[in-house]
This record gives structure tokens, C-alpha cells and sequence, in this order.
């Protein structure tokens, strides 16, 4: 029930995606055919494999089109075509994120239940994911410098947000009002990521990243 399909580990993934991919500025739309080539070299070659895997030890059957346009589920689609969207945003609409995330958001609503989580929710639930994507960018547009303002609070506001996500889920579960605007909670998770991610660029994180058992716990690149 907590798990929610990977709904946590999608949006800190496409978050990582968008702030990496917006470090440096897209020059020229010559340049799509070899930047996508590369996005491709980077997602397809573990879906292929891991359908090979599936085929010859547990009894998979899929065609190569299934495996090229399904075979590593939703999210694969899914992220092949926010990259397009990606770098015509950072191209030609790179100051006015913000702007786009609004509007974004506003496009996922609907008055009727509806979530981001497992298999539910269809093609709709690949905007709210976006949002996650955008934000990252935003943030990898940004100059990176370490955060010098208090840790504690941004791991704690991390916490409220993934906190309120999980409220919000299982409150849908059992209130009917509640669950007529689901549709929301990936703000609350939004919220989540982005303190994570100050948390994660301050000072006191940078310190356990670079000792011994930070490398144990988490090993830099």
C-alpha cells in the first residue's frame, strides 16, 4: 500500500533527469538528433537486456515492437517523450519554467477521482509525472553552489512533504471528498522532492558524502 507503483522513486528519478540534463544549455535544434541518440544509448540498452532476461528464464513473449515501445513499461514511454518536450523547453522557453509547471498543473486537473499512482490514471497521470521533471530542470538551471541555510529544516520539510503525500493517499482511500481531489497530492510530493534536494546540496549532507561511512551509505560518483 505504501509503495503507490514507485510514485516516489519515478519523481525523484525524473527529477535528477531534468536537473542534469538542464546544467548545460541545449545550443541548437541541429543538435536533437545526437542528444536524443544519447537518451537512447542511456535507457535502452537495460530494457533490452532485461527483456532477453524475461524471454529466456521466465517465460516472456514479446515482439520487438513491444519491447521498443513497451517493454520497459509506462515509464519508459513516458520519458522518451518528455525529452522532447525537455529540450525544446530548454532551447526556446528556458526562463518561463515556472510558468510552464503552472500550466502544466492546471492541464492534470480534473473533477473526478484520479491519482498518479501504479497503473492507474493513463496518459493523464504523464503530466502531473512531468511536473517533477520541470522542477528538476528548474533547479539544475540554476547556479550550484553548496546550501549554507539550515539542514535540519530542509530535511524536515522533505519529511512534511512525503508525510502529506502518504496523508493525502490513504485519506482518498477512505473520505470520498477526499479522494475526488487526488489530483493534488503530487504537490505535496513536489514539495518533498524539491527540500530533499536542498537538503542533499547542503553543507552537512556534502560532509557525509565525503567521509568513510558516507561512501559506505552513499558512494559518490
Amino acid at each position: 500500500m505504501l509503495a503507490t507503483g514507485g510514485t516516489i522513486g519515478d519523481a525523484l528519478f525524473l527529477f535528477c533527469s531534468g536537473f542534469t540534463l538542464f546544467m548545460k544549455p541545449m545550443m541548437s535544434i541541429r543538435e536533437f538528433p545526437d542528444w536524443y541518440k544519447r537518451r537512447i544509448n542511456r535507457i535502452y540498452p537495460t530494457v533490452l537486456a532485461i527483456a532477453v532476461i524475461k524471454c529466456t528464464f521466465f517465460g516472456g513473449h514479446s515482439t520487438i515492437n513491444d519491447i521498443i515501445l513497451h517493454g520497459g513499461g509506462w515509464f519508459v514511454s513516458c520519458i522518451m517523450i518528455y525529452y522532447v518536450f525537455i529540450f525544446l523547453i530548454g532551447l526556446y522557453l528556458r526562463k518561463h519554467i515556472n510558468l510552464i509547471i503552472v500550466l502544466v498543473s492546471l492541464a492534470s486537473e480534473r473533477p473526478f477521482p484520479f491519482n498518479m499512482y501504479g497503473l492507474e490514471g493513463g496518459y493523464l497521470k504523464w503530466l502531473l509525472y512531468f511536473n517533477f521533471m520541470l522542477l528538476g530542470a528548474k533547479v539544475g538551471s540554476m547556479a550550484q553552489q553548496a546550501d549554507g541555510s539550515s539542514a535540519a529544516r530542509h530535511l524536515i520539510c522533505a519529511l512534511l512533504g512525503i508525510v502529506g503525500f502518504y496523508a493525502f493517499y490513504m485519506a482518498g482511500v477512505k473520505v470520498e471528498m477526499v479522494e475526488s481531489l487526488e489530483v493534488l497530492n503530487f504537490i505535496p510530493l513536489l514539495f518533498g522532492v524539491y527540500y530533499l534536494y536542498r537538503w542533499a546540496n547542503g553543507q552537512s549532507a556534502r560532509r557525509l558524502y565525503t567521509n568513510k561511512t558516507g561512501h559506505f551509505v552513499a558512494p559518490t560518483a
